[in-house]
Formats: structure tokens, sequence, C-alpha cells
């Protein structure tokens, strides 16, 4: 039996560390109590390729602010629904299956709605970086 710890893979380290460091920004988004790694995975390469458009193609990199754009249209959208399903549950009672489903929509709503921002965050970062 193999005593030495099991080390992490990479990208579940960043995300670990990514997860803690946007956990203490204080951000109105609060991260849901699941994630799904393949979307996580995503999101990152988002990043990665927008730095590379950025630093590669920088004549493209309208692309990414269009990118961005659509990113927080997205996150408005969700937010007018999450507000609205807010807005429903304080009208009425809900059963104790309706309560489940209202946390798991909430907590979908805001892992996308943090993505989403963490995408326009970037491209905002890099663009502001271009600029100096």
């Amino acid at each position: 039996m193999n005593d030495t710890p099991k080390q992490k893979n990479p990208f579940k380290a960043n995300l670990d560390g990514f997860l803690k460091e946007r956990g203490n920004k204080g951000e109105k988004f609060q991260w849901a109590f699941f994630v799904y790694p393949q979307f996580n995975r995503q999101f990152e390469l988002i990043k990665d390729a927008n730095a590379r458009c950025l630093r590669e193609f920088p004549d493209h990199f309208h692309h990414k602010q269009q990118l961005a754009k659509e990113c927080e249209d997205l996150k408005g959208r969700l937010s007018q629904g999450y507000e609205l399903m807010k807005h429903w549950r304080a009208e009425k009672e809900l059963t104790e299956q309706e309560l489940k489903q209202y946390k798991t929509f909430k907590h979908a709503v805001f892992y996308l709605m943090g993505h989403f921002e963490m995408v326009v965050d970037n491209v905002a970062e890099l663009q502001g970086g271009a600029n100096e």
C-alpha cells in the first residue's frame, strides 16, 4: 500500500485556488455548492484563448470584446430571471420540494453568472493591460 499523499491534478489544484480566491473577494455572487469540471475547464480555456488572441492576433480582439458583451447580456438576463423567481417565492408558500428546486435553480444561476462575470473581467483586464 502506498502511503504517499495523492497529488491533485494541475487543473483541480487551479480550480481549488480559483474558488478560494473568488470567495475572498466579497463578491455579490456566491459560488454554488457544486462544480461542473468540464464547464469549469471550458471557461478556463476561454480565458486562455482570450489571452492568446490578444497576444497573437490583436487585430481580432474585437471578437473577444463581443464575447464579453454577450456574457454581460446573459448574466443580466439570468439575474432578471432570478429576481422574478425571488418575487414569486415571496408571494407563495413553497412546499419542501419546490424550495429544493428553487435553491438548486439559484445555485445554478449564481454558478453561470459568476463564470460569465469572470469572462467579462478577463477581457477587461486583458484590454486594460494592452492599453498600458
